[in-house]
């Protein structure tokens, strides 16, 4: 099995073999050729100097085949990484983005109260309820609010196209 899964990486045909075995192939393969290449001295003289030659040659692909999964491994690690770090700073600015906008209905409930209250004092200090006057007033209210709303919407809309 083993001899096949080298033959394999060494062929550049690496592809065959499934991903999940391929860090056990690549870990075993190594290990391999390290004992043989220490234990094997004594047999590794006797061998023709043509199969001597072919076995480093494979045995150099193998070890780069080893070198480039690693490294392609450690890239797809980085980017990983990358990525959360990116989700991480999106969900970050969608906070920022929410909280803004809660700030932003609770400035405009405030606003809204404060008109509400100073019409309330100005009928107070008339002393009567002219109805006309009230309307007047309800409608500059209106006014004054929906001046207000496009006012605080046009500014968030521009910082939020601004944070994208």
């Amino acid at each position: 099995m083993l001899d096949m899964c080298f033959f394999l990486v060494a062929e550049g045909r690496s592809s065959l073999l499934s991903d999940d075995v391929l860090p056990e192939v690549y870990e075993h393969l190594e290990n391999e050729m390290h004992k043989n290449m220490v234990e094997g001295g004594i047999l590794w003289d006797r061998l023709p100097s043509d199969s001597r030659k072919d076995y480093n040659t494979m045995v150099s692909k193998v070890q780069r085949h080893i070198e480039d999964y690693r490294e392609r491994e450690r890239e797809k690690e980085q980017e990983d990484r990358e990525r959360e770090q990116e989700d991480r700073e999106r969900e970050q600015e969608d906070r920022e983005r929410e909280q803004y906008k809660r700030d932003l209905d609770g400035m405009v409930l405030k606003k809204a109260a404060e008109v509400r209250e100073k019409v309330a004092e100005d009928m107070d200090l008339t002393g009567d309820i002219d109805l006309e006057k009230g309307e007047e007033m309800k409608r500059r209210e209106i006014s004054i609010l929906r001046q207000q709303l496009k006012r605080e919407f046009l500014l968030s809309f521009i910082l939020n196209k601004s944070i994208d």
